[in-house]
């Protein structure tokens, strides 16, 4: 007999490739992570930066989980330059 609800194939690579994966992705991307933040350690930027062969990472003192709340400013205009940027193909 069937499983019942049945199961669906993960979407996800297994945790040793998503490296692999990662340094596959060309695309210029931008991180923007709080020094602080104590859900998702800067840290794991860091990693992620270095496994991406294209990212931008802005580790921003002082801040917590969502920068983008506690300085909504400062964020926007790491987003504006980076589309700058690329719109000149800096």
């Amino acid at each position: 007999m069937a499983e019942y609800p049945p199961q669906m194939p993960s979407i996800h690579p297994p945790a040793n490739r998503l490296g692999e994966q990662l340094r596959k992705l060309l695309l210029p991307t931008l991180l923007i992570h709080g020094e602080n933040d104590r859900i998702v350690p800067a840290q794991s930027a860091r990693t992620l930066a270095q496994q991406l062969p294209r990212a931008e990472l802005h580790v921003l003192p002082g801040l917590g989980h969502v920068p983008i709340v506690t300085a909504p400013i400062e964020v926007a205009a790491l987003i504006n330059e980076f589309g700058t940027r690329l719109s000149l193909g800096v």
